[in-house]
């Protein structure tokens, strides 16, 4: 089995949810288009090379993914629209993931299933995460690389290579 490069993101601040659309129709907040774009370009800049995108339907995730990619100034990579995504929990993550073949996967979805996610590939690492804020904050983008594809379903068995969040690009600024 080969390794796998995971990226675990959280999709851009969504505006609330309203009695004509409901969760799944949420839109971007002008704050939400603004962090995607910026986290695109940094993730660009660092990573250019995914393989591919698999990414919740929802109206949120689909806009922070058209921001996101907006930075690939060659051809992005393909996307795979998982309904299973909408509001997963760890099981279904796992299982979807599992179904990938690609190197360099970005999954793209919503709280708290990337943070489940997240801690569930890093372990006791994530204890040494930042514990003052939410791991997964609205367009929090982690790195992660798995040496063995088939270890991502046990705990623990994750590096974390890079991590980044709009409000760290904030302060770099």
């Amino acid at each position: 089995m080969s390794a796998l490069t995971l990226f675990i993101m959280r999709h851009a601040k969504a505006l609330a949810a309203d009695a004509r659309g409901g969760d799944f129709a949420r839109p971007l907040a002008p704050r939400g288009l603004s962090d995607a774009a910026q986290m695109g370009r940094w993730l660009h800049a660092h990573y250019p090379a995914i393989d591919l995108a698999v990414v919740s339907p929802a109206q949120r995730t689909r806009e922070t993914l058209d921001r996101l990619l907006a930075a690939w100034p060659e051809a992005a990579p393909p996307t795979i629209w998982a309904p299973a995504l909408y509001l997963a929990e760890l099981p279904t993550l796992l299982h979807v993931l599992a179904t990938q073949s690609a190197r360099r996967v970005l999954v793209l979805g919503h709280n708290p299933g990337m943070e489940e996610l997240l801690r569930h590939c890093l372990g006791n690492t994530c204890a040494g995460l930042d514990r003052t804020s939410t791991l997964m904050p609205t367009a929090a983008l982690y790195v992660l690389e798995i040496a063995e594809r088939g270890s991502l379903a046990a705990a623990g068995t994750a590096t974390l290579l890079d991590h980044m969040r709009p409000a760290l690009l904030a302060d770099a600024d």
